[in-house]
């Protein structure tokens, strides 16, 4: 039963729940393209990132205050939470939105371009033990809404308000504002390269290409994932770490990265050959694909909420290099829990 659910799982978040947060995710950066300062590119750019980010740092900052809520009103936590995961959520894409197009704009979108911002990205996140970061996105990560603690935000130091506000907030504002621009730095480098790589001539073929690739990589991932997390706890248990087990989870995060953005792209440009790209159908889709998310009680897999630390279990269901994919799994036990 325990194997079925995990497979049902990761079917569920393959088939599902990825196209409808890709759609989520392209419905609002087109609005966002179309009613915020399209003729003046680097000025939209800096208007939504900054409001992006701002948001996105003060819903962090502000987590003890919501959980705080949660615990004394429980009858009306569904509520608060929807709106706040609403509001981060179009937060995460206004930042993300924001920083693609000023690197756009002051970078160019040349592959040398490219190679470097993916280089930057990959080596300022492995600097920071956060390139597991880069692929926190479906097909690879699924959370159900109900899951416990949903306003807590995990930070890259952990830091909590009790340690000294300024520690807190400055831990706040590099987990959300600086590992959250390098992840955004790394998905436009590769996404770049494969646009430049991957048959440039053709969108639908270069994004069939894409999807191939990214589905394969993500089918792997899924194999081999008992596999990789039995080595790497045998490289703990001979204390050989330093070096191999680092090299372990480097090259997972990698594949795992490629999967994420291999698979976004395509969806994302083949919805650019069949969907009108007009606001009405943007707005439609855009509330769509959020209305379903929320029905499946999926709508916290839309924003990556919180930091993740190469190495370090994200949840303690999840143990170091495993996919954080949960939901037939996780609504039984919230049922359980229920009864």
């Amino acid at each position: 039963m325990v194997e079925l659910r995990a497979f049902l799982d990761r079917c569920v978040c393959l088939f599902v729940v990825a196209p409808l947060v890709v759609a989520y995710w392209r419905g609002l950066w087109n609005l966002l393209d179309d009613l915020v300062l399209p003729d003046q590119p680097a000025l939209s750019g800096w208007a939504t990132a900054c409001a992006g980010w701002s948001v996105a740092f003060a819903l962090t900052a502000l987590q003890e205050p919501f959980a705080l809520l949660a615990r004394r009103y429980p009858k009306s936590v569904k509520v608060v939470f929807r709106l706040h995961q609403f509001i981060y959520g179009a937060a995460s894409i206004s930042a993300w939105r924001g920083t693609w197009l000023l690197e756009d704009v002051y970078t160019g979108k040349s592959p040398w371009s490219a190679l470097g911002a993916l280089l930057v990205g990959i080596g300022a996140l492995l600097l920071c033990r956060g390139l597991r970061n880069a692929a926190q996105a479906p097909p690879l990560m699924l959370v159900i809404d109900e899951a416990p603690d949903c306003f807590k935000a995990e930070t890259r130091f952990r830091r909590k308000p009790e340690d000294g506000v300024g520690t807190y907030l400055m831990d706040c504002c590099f987990s959300t504002v600086v590992i959250g621009s390098l992840v955004v730095t790394l998905w436009r480098g590769l996404w770049t390269l494969l646009d430049r790589l991957q048959i440039p001539d053709s969108p639908l073929t270069s994004a069939t290409t894409s999807l191939s690739s990214g589905f394969v990589t993500t089918v792997g991932l899924f194999l081999a994932e008992g596999s990789v997390r039995q080595i790497h706890a045998h490289a703990h248990k001979t204390g050989n770490t330093q070096f191999w087990g680092l090299l372990l989870e480097g090259m997972w995060n990698l594949c795992a990265t490629y999967s994420v953005v291999a698979v976004w792209r395509a969806l994302w440009m083949l919805a650019d050959q069949v969907v009108c790209g007009s606001v009405l159908w943007d707005l439609v889709i855009t509330l769509a694909s959020g209305w379903v998310l929320s029905l499946l009680c999926c709508s916290t897999s839309v924003p990556n909420w919180g930091t993740v630390v190469d190495g370090v279990a994200p949840t303690s269901e999840f143990p170091p290099l495993s996919l954080d994919i949960s939901y037939f799994t996780a609504m039984a036990e919230t049922n359980e829990d229920r009864s």
